[in-house]
């Protein structure tokens, strides 16, 4: 697990001799922490809790700055586990603007 501060740390030198290739599994902990403490008292056994302690803002703010990243650093991005159908609009722009993304996804479905 790293941090934005990680990545600037090595991703200039990843991406130093040819094009890096990057797979993430995006998902910021802030998000997903302040979402597991509202349901400290929730039942762990319970699926739904679990899907509410990955709130889509977790998924959509790592995207964001991955692309951000992206940017900056030039290199292939490959979004690995995709959840958050909230995503989609925002990589298909990033396509569009030529950045080389692609993804994977893993519906986290109700088990209802």
């Amino acid at each position: 697990m790293v941090d934005e501060a990680d990545l600037h740390t090595a991703l200039p030198h990843l991406a130093a001799d040819r094009p890096a290739f990057i797979g993430t599994h995006a998902e910021l902990a802030g998000p997903v922490d302040a979402a597991t403490a509202q349901l400290a008292s929730g039942d762990w056994k319970s699926y739904a809790t679990y899907l509410q302690s990955r709130p889509d803002e977790a998924e959509l703010l790592a995207i964001r700055m991955m692309f951000s990243l992206c940017r900056e650093y030039r290199f292939r991005l490959h979004i690995v586990h995709l959840a958050s159908a909230l995503a989609l609009p925002e990589l298909q722009a990033a396509r569009e603007e030529g950045l080389d993304v692609s993804v994977e996804t893993c519906p986290h479905l109700s088990a209802s």
